[in-house]
């Protein structure tokens, strides 16, 4: 072929209309997978896997996240920043990642084998949905045995969100040989916690074990001051030259119970009428970090008083919500004689109460007032009108 009509041809195809675009995102899509989907694991490991999802289309999407396949016997749990989750919200063209955390029954050590663990993906009205799987192998104990241990009695305390927790732990030195342990906690945001000696006030994070021996260390546990109720881990590892032991211990928060009763004008007395009611005004204010389903409020008045509240009882009252308004009218019998009485009032929740010490004072009726007066009235006009006319004598 000549230069020329090389030419004419290198202008004919320069001059067709480029077709040819990048194909745009679809509308909707998913994508969902192991970050690895086969690992090997020491017997001693957590079985702790990553899992991404990917909302590949424009629009927001709410996917919803099952474990469809475990080993029998296994418990799971998908946690997302610290919490279980069941469910992931992704805006478009956006990503999130989630943990599946696996353990044995009755919280033992895998056996050695191979363990495999399927996720379903799908969107919450169904338009879509894909599976993925993780194989894990764990392996056996080398030379049939482990240089370390970690043993403890009690994996799972529980109680108030403002208490201190204290986990007794066993490391052993299986090995041949003398070791330096290295101590280590994996604890929730904001939590404090710390390794110690028993019966020793020192915060260590290694201690020197010789071989075939243990030491008996304390876990001291601060939950955060925002931790809400429910169950939360401590993931403890000791490790060496020779291997390295874990475990899982629990804190159960069972969240803290405190009310208060405030009256609303700041004032703990009264003045009334006998069988005049009297209305007072007060507050209940939850404290604490657990719910208050009702709180009842309880009475010591003298005999014979009538005391009613409006409304009976607070239900519902939820931690640092606003204060909870309660009216408490008081009515002294129509007997009831002119002076001070004191009256006791609490508010009883769950676990929880606080009281005030009331003081009340009846007074005359307005009748009796006016023909007191009148009374000295007329004594006082009686004995000027004497002196009057033994004056003249």
């Amino acid at each position: 072929m000549s230069k020329r009509n090389l030419f004419a041809l290198f202008f004919l195809l320069a001059s067709l209309p480029m077709t040819v675009r990048a194909a745009e995102p679809p509308e909707r899509g998913l994508s969902a997978a192991f970050n690895y989907p086969g690992i090997i694991l020491g017997p001693d490991d957590e079985v702790d896997l990553g899992l991404t999802i990917r909302n590949l289309g424009l629009s927001d999407d709410t996917f919803l996240v099952t474990v469809v396949d475990r080993p029998e016997g296994w418990t799971t749990e998908l946690r997302g920043y610290s919490r279980t989750v069941t469910g992931v919200f992704l805006p478009g063209r956006d990503q999130a990642g989630l943990d599946l955390l696996a353990a044995p029954p009755d919280g033992a050590r895998p056996e050695p084998g191979v363990y495999r663990f399927r996720v379903r993906v799908a969107s919450q009205d169904g338009a879509g949905q894909q599976e993925t799987e993780c194989q894990v192998t764990v392996r056996g104990r080398a030379g049939g045995g482990q240089a370390l241990a970690l043993v403890t009695a009690h994996p799972e305390l529980r109680g108030p969100s403002d208490s201190r927790f204290s986990f007794s732990l066993d490391v052993r030195n299986q090995g041949g040989e003398d070791a330096l342990v290295n101590l280590s906690v994996a604890a929730p945001d904001g939590w404090e916690a710390w390794f110690k000696p028993s019966y020793e006030d020192k915060q260590v994070a290694s201690i020197q074990i010789p071989k075939g021996q243990s030491r008996t260390l304390s876990l001291e546990v601060t939950p955060g001051f925002a931790a809400q109720p429910g169950r939360h881990p401590l993931r403890i590892k000791a490790e060496s030259r020779r291997g390295a032991a874990g475990t899982t211990l629990w804190v159960d928060l069972a969240g803290t119970y405190k009310i208060r009763l405030l009256p609303a004008n700041e004032l703990l007395s009264g003045a009334t009428e006998p069988g005049r009611p009297l209305s007072m005004n007060f507050f209940v204010l939850n404290e604490g970090s657990a719910p208050q389903r009702e709180v009842k409020f309880v009475t010591v008045a003298p005999d014979n008083w009538r005391v009613e509240f409006s409304p009976e009882a607070a239900a519902n009252v939820s931690p640092h919500q606003t204060p909870t308004p309660v009216t408490m009218t008081v009515t002294p019998p129509d007997d009831a004689l002119v002076g001070d009485y004191g009256l006791g009032l609490a508010a009883e929740g769950e676990r929880a109460k606080s009281t005030l010490d009331l003081r009340l004072t009846v007074r005359a009726k307005a009748a009796w007032a006016w023909l007191g007066a009148g009374i000295i009235v007329a004594v006082a006009a009686g004995l000027v009108l004497a002196f009057r006319r033994l004056g003249r004598r």
